[in-house]
């Protein structure tokens, strides 16, 4: 959900600083392990604020982004993004940290590409300092992504671009409706076709109508 997922990412950045600006990148592009983790700085145009998706990793195997697992080839970058970007790129720098002479824009503590359970103790550990009892995962941030840009109305041709999945019914299994968007969906729906007001056109239980043709 949009609140387990802001609560673990404040967490992440209080306690496990080395994570955050990974875990955030998940949580505002959407992007999937494989591609975020294969990210170099060079496909990060910061001037323009883009972040070009051009390969993927999976166990340390470096290969093309898949038809299988698609992926936006080009991703804008908010400002609040950039900004932890940068903020990351200078903590990398300052500490001289493996990987980054190989412009991996998030390495392992040695310098090698990062596994998907790379974050499991860390990610643990922020979930029960914030008290998340339900099971929310790293993916899950993927998950809730997906939601959110639905809630902000956003047509489905964008959001099936900015998560790479291909179909509706793909785009579905990654969307959960809450009973709060029923509601609000029923409501537009009435405020489309409204009922008609008493005593105009009621039916006289015969099937027609009072007052005209059927």
């Amino acid at each position: 959900s949009p609140t387990s997922a802001s609560r673990s990412v404040t967490a992440m950045r209080e306690k496990y600083p080395q994570h955050y600006a990974t875990v955030v990148t998940l949580a505002y592009t959407g992007l999937r392990w494989c591609h975020a983790s294969a990210l170099r700085w060079e496909d990060y145009d910061e001037k323009a604020g883009i972040i070009r998706v051009e390969r993927k990793q999976v166990r340390g195997k470096v290969g093309p982004v898949s038809r299988k697992k698609r992926a936006p080839k080009e991703y804008p970058v908010e400002p609040e993004l950039a900004e932890i970007l940068t903020w990351h790129r200078q903590r990398l720098l300052k500490e001289q940290a493996p990987g980054l002479a190989a412009g991996w824009m998030f390495p392992s503590s040695t310098g090698t590409l990062r596994t998907p359970n790379s974050l499991d103790r860390a990610w643990v550990r922020c979930l029960k300092a914030t008290d998340i009892k339900h099971r929310f995962t790293v993916h899950g941030l993927r998950y809730t992504f997906t939601d959110l840009v639905r809630r902000a109305n956003v047509d489905a041709v964008v959001r099936r671009a900015l998560t790479g999945h291909v179909t509706e019914e793909m785009q579905r299994r990654y969307s959960t409706v809450g009973l709060d968007e029923k509601r609000a969906a029923i409501a537009g729906v009435i405020r489309l076709v409204p009922p008609q007001k008493r005593g105009a056109g009621v039916c006289d239980g015969s099937g027609g109508t009072n007052g005209g043709t059927s």
